[in-house]
């Protein structure tokens, strides 16, 4: 979804557990568009849109909206998939934007230590302070996530293929954990109800 809007030259502004929905069917949509506007910095909005937990850092310093800040809040919003929580926390702007200049920010790391560590990297990498450090597009974080899967992520879905792995449990491997947490990330999504509400509202 976000390698359409950003292909179309747009940023959506607004990702966050409530704008992915699930559609009778199992697809996950990205929903909530109100927000989008043109990636040119020179067409930017003055004002500033999004909800304050999800927002990157250079957000609050008035930088324009970019791909690179889509890509930070789709990175927290699989980290709270993950963790329950946020990596960078408030109960308001405010307190957000202060957290972000003096760089306090929690790791997945030690909410998850059983996660494996290439799972761990991913959602660090996008959920990054600095905008470089980032996955530049969506497409880097779509396969940066399908490899940490391994080779599972290769093998489509067949009866036979179902048959014959099953009664093979052994979730030990640093493959199969990784398989079990990007599962958790997909399943999250149908459960969005049951998640607790953003701390902070839309500014």
């Amino acid at each position: 979804g976000l390698s359409v809007i950003h292909r179309a030259g747009f940023v959506h502004r607004d990702i966050k557990a409530h704008n992915v929905v699930r559609e009778v069917g199992g697809r996950i949509v990205l929903m909530d568009f109100s927000g989008a506007w043109a990636s040119e910095p020179e067409r930017a909005p003055e004002n500033v849109s999004g909800t304050p937990i999800y927002m990157a850092p250079e957000l609050f310093a008035d930088r324009p909206a970019s791909a690179a800040s889509d890509i930070y809040s789709l990175g927290v919003l699989l980290f709270y998939l993950l963790s329950g929580r946020m990596p960078v926390e408030g109960a308001t702007a405010t307190e957000i934007k202060a957290a972000h200049a003096r760089g306090a920010r929690t790791r997945l790391r030690d909410l998850r230590p059983e996660l494996p560590e290439s799972v761990v990297q991913v959602v660090e990498c996008a959920a990054a302070h600095d905008a470089h450090d980032r996955y530049q597009t969506a497409g880097e974080l779509e396969h940066a996530l399908v490899g940490t899967m391994g080779a599972h992520a290769l093998q489509p879905y067949t009866e036979e293929a179902a048959a014959s792995t099953a009664g093979r449990r052994d979730l030990k491997t640093p493959v199969m954990w990784a398989t079990v947490a990007i599962a958790a990330v997909a399943l999250s999504a149908v459960l969005l109800t049951a998640l607790r509400s953003a701390p902070v509202e839309a500014m």
